[in-house]
């Protein structure tokens, strides 16, 4: 995560949250958000939070709910925290699908 500054990771914290605004507060259903938990499950970038990252938010412990499997950890491509990113339809996943590149690892369309 040496890529995600301080300062780069609250400004894409901050430019999420005005896309997540626009769109109304929006949150993916729930078939998406299980879809998009068990990508980053799955994914070897998904990692525990640094000392940063925990200063920012209370620690959220694992639970076997979905949306809340991934607690506390964040992804090592963007920095983000992954139980709340996979919630918002306007965020992606800034990895790509080993098998089709034309999808991230999510399962979705790359934007771009």
């Amino acid at each position: 995560m040496a890529s995600n500054t301080k300062l780069s990771l609250i400004a894409k914290a901050t430019k999420a949250m005005l896309r997540w605004g626009r769109s109304g507060f929006k949150k993916v259903d729930h078939a998406t958000l299980e879809r998009r938990e068990n990508a980053c499950l799955a994914c070897q970038h998904l990692q525990d939070a640094d000392g940063f990252h925990q200063s920012l938010l209370e620690f959220s412990p694992k639970h076997e709910k979905t949306g809340q499997k991934t607690g506390n950890k964040v992804c090592s491509l963007c920095g983000c925290y992954a139980a709340r990113k996979m919630r918002l339809p306007t965020e992606t996943c800034p990895g790509t699908d080993i098998a089709n590149p034309s999808l991230t690892r999510w399962g979705e369309p790359v934007a771009g």
